[in-house]
């Protein structure tokens, strides 16, 4: 009874009664007592948490019928939410949304199962309390954007497309967790022990990807919280606001540039190399290949790349130069006095294929072609 009056303000911080009942502070703690409480809005049913979550289940059960009717599927979940890093680079940007519906591993129905069961478990715990309290309009709008900035954060920074609503989750309980004392029925599920539990959790998934036990969305998971915490800092709490509306214009940021502007992420140079090679633009191409060595890439694969688009653009010294370092990487002597690197045979994108070529035949390599497909 105490502690709902003083959370209304009704009970005097000041009294020595408070100051023994008073909870240790938190690191984000704040003196509400005299600013306006909003008393416990009337329950509703939650159907918007409902409709997510049947969302949830409807698109993991779909995404995974394919593998059980045939293996071969296994792993295929563009169609069903989920698309590829490329196909949201070229404007797939809805997926950015709907990959939080899609739950599991491809292999396993016992990691799906957890995956979907401990998402749906916090989704519709923590759902329920905002939609008891927040508009519609903007439960949506939050849902709606906590997937976005959370599913951009793990591609930005991992450079892998997440699934799942793990990071809506933890958006979730950071709005609860910033706005506990604006709204005190939240301090229901905003409590102490579950800022353990998903701090710890996200640590150990941190630690477990690390090791190669597991591959988790952790950018997902920090991105959602930090994104939650800012929203109900600068909206809810009203507090440290030059702070919050830092941390979302990052977050909005990094989201933008997760769809449109990679250049530190290996996959996004390739696929920039791969689509300059697709619209002819072959001097982008090799740059962008280029770009690709720092970062990673095979250079055996990159330097035939390279080779064949200088010998596309008629540069027999560059293509030469090219040869070369493909050579060496290959581990073949790449001071040998070997012929002209030969004319690529171009196969237009339309007939699925792309440029093809195969060693020099010497008596000193390998007879085994190695050979590599360009976009």
């Amino acid at each position: 009874m105490v502690n709902s009056l003083s959370a209304f303000g009704i009970f005097q911080e000041g009294s020595q009664s408070s100051r023994r009942l008073r909870a240790p502070t938190m690191p984000d703690s704040f003196d509400y007592t005299t600013s306006q409480r909003r008393p416990p809005p009337h329950p509703q049913k939650p159907v918007l948490t409902w409709l997510v979550c049947l969302m949830c289940l409807v698109m993991t059960a779909a995404s995974r019928l394919p593998a059980l009717l045939d293996p071969r599927h296994a792993g295929d979940y563009a169609g069903y939410g989920y698309l590829p890093l490329t196909e949201i680079w070229s404007g797939g940007y809805s997926a950015l949304f709907t990959a939080v519906f899609v739950h599991g591993s491809p292999y396993s129905w016992g990691s799906t199962l957890l995956h979907i069961g401990f998402n749906l478990l916090w989704l519709y715990a923590l759902g329920m309390y905002l939609e008891e309290t927040l508009h519609p309009m903007a439960w949506a709008l939050f849902f709606l954007s906590s997937a976005v900035v959370s599913s951009g954060a793990e591609i930005a920074l991992s450079g892998n497309a997440a699934i799942g609503a793990s990071g809506v989750v933890y958006a979730m309980f950071g709005l609860m967790w910033a706005g506990r004392q604006r709204y005190p029925h939240w301090q229901e599920a905003a409590t102490r022990q579950n800022l353990y539990v998903f701090v710890g959790w996200g640590l150990f998934c941190v630690l477990a990807t690390w090791l190669d036990w597991l591959h988790v969305a952790n950018a997902a998971h920090f991105g959602g919280l930090l994104f939650g915490l800012a929203v109900g800092w600068l909206f809810l709490a009203r507090r440290w606001r030059v702070l919050s509306a830092l941390i979302l214009v990052g977050l909005l940021t990094l989201t933008v540039l997760s769809v449109t502007w990679m250049p530190w992420s290996l996959a996004w140079t390739e696929w920039k190399g791969n689509e300059a090679v697709q619209q002819r633009k072959y001097d982008a191409a090799i740059y962008w290949y280029r770009r690709s060595l720092r970062l990673g890439a095979k250079p055996a694969v990159v330097w035939q790349r390279i080779m064949l688009l200088e010998a596309q653009r008629n540069n027999p010294e560059g293509a030469r130069q090219a040869q070369r370092e493909w050579l060496r990487a290959l581990g073949y002597d790449p001071d040998l006095q070997l012929p002209q690197p030969p004319p690529p045979y171009y196969i237009p994108p339309a007939a699925g294929g792309g440029a093809i070529v195969r060693p020099p035949q010497r008596e000193n390599l390998s007879p085994r072609p190695y050979s590599e497909d360009l976009p």
